[in-house]
């Protein structure tokens, strides 16, 4: 439960107006029972070999891609519950970024921490710099002089059905970022991840409410 619903429905009322098919896949029917069946969702009990502990998603998009091509669909979409405070406005953005000059749009956010001050440890726990330059042994550490890092956020990918057939994945092509502001950005991986999460979505809750 995330906010009073079920994670995976979040994300389900977020996009259910911008597309003509919802597929709804998981390896577990305790989830697909959660899921609230109206027009357009379509529930698909995924299979076990794409539901292992070394499956891509990526795979399963593949698997529906197949079963569906030759329906006459124009585009397919990739929306992951575990982004759930994408926004209506969010999803919008991303399907007008996708023109027919590009061959899909994937949702972005920029790093938290700049990647070029990142650290790495070595085996016998000694550090070194993530670039060869080390920027805080040469005193080029302030992280407002490094260069501006974007990271997908797991909102959404989307791509041309066209594509998608030729590519196979959504970082082929010319592609383009769409960007999302990090407070509507947050990926759960992590119960900490869930905890900050709704935290953000109770407080702009209460923001909402008190104007």
């Amino acid at each position: 439960m995330f906010a009073g619903k079920p994670l995976i429905q979040q994300t389900i009322d977020v996009i259910y107006d911008f597309f003509d098919e919802i597929i709804v896949t998981s390896d577990d029917i305790k989830i697909l029972e959660c899921v609230q069946l109206k027009d357009k969702i379509v529930l698909s009990k995924r299979p076990d070999f794409l539901a292992s502990d070394r499956s891509k998603v990526i795979d399963t998009v593949k698997h529906y891609f197949d079963l569906n091509d030759g329906k006459g669909f124009n585009q397919i979409w990739l929306c992951l519950p575990t982004c759930p405070l994408k926004s209506e406005e969010d999803i919008k953005k991303g399907l007008e970024s996708l023109d027919h000059s590009i061959d899909g749009v994937i949702s972005i956010t920029e790093y938290e921490f700049p990647p070029d001050l990142g650290l790495l440890l070595k085996k016998n726990g000694l550090i070194k710099g993530y670039k060869p330059e080390f920027p805080f042994a040469t005193g080029d550490s302030r992280s407002q002089d490094q260069r501006k890092v974007y990271r997908p956020n797991g909102a959404y990918y989307g791509m041309w059905w066209d594509s998608f057939s030729k590519y196979k994945n959504f970082y082929r092509g010319k592609i383009v970022g769409s960007f999302m502001p990090r407070e509507r950005s947050i990926d759960i991986d992590t119960i900490l991840d869930f905890v900050i999460a709704e935290t953000i979505h109770l407080y702009y809750h209460s923001l909402k409410h008190e104007n």
